[in-house]
């Protein structure tokens, strides 16, 4: 009797660990928002450098809809999907730091290469 009870409370445990709902249908999936993110964030990266400031907010928009033409994404379907992960923050935070790896990578890298060149 006591082993269903132990049983019981680590099947109620592992239940309560699991909340993240799951990603409605329609809603993008966490792989793509991210990759449409990190394609956003570079773009204003570019935008930032190289875009004279008086034009800056009107190139802004149409890169991005660029971006999402590039991604077949409706601009309504990311906005859905952005509302989405922004009422689920543990949600956001997983592609937001699935991100910054993947910027910070190919900075150590390029860290380590000049390092090995000074030595």
């Amino acid at each position: 009797m006591m082993r269903f009870i132990y049983i019981d409370i680590l099947v109620a445990f592992l239940y309560s660990c699991s909340s993240a709902p799951p990603v409605p249908k329609g809603t993008l999936q966490p792989a793509k928002m991210e990759t449409i993110l990190l394609d956003m964030l570079r773009t204003d990266e570019y935008l930032n450098q190289y875009v004279i400031s008086d034009s800056l907010n009107s190139k802004r928009k149409n890169f991005y809809y660029k971006v999402l033409q590039i991604h077949k994404v409706s601009k309504l379907n990311f906005q859905n999907s952005f509302y989405f992960y922004q009422a689920h923050p543990s949600m956001l935070k997983v592609i937001l730091d699935s991100m910054h790896g993947k910027i910070q990578r190919p900075i150590a890298v390029k860290a380590n290469d000049s390092l090995n060149k000074v030595q």
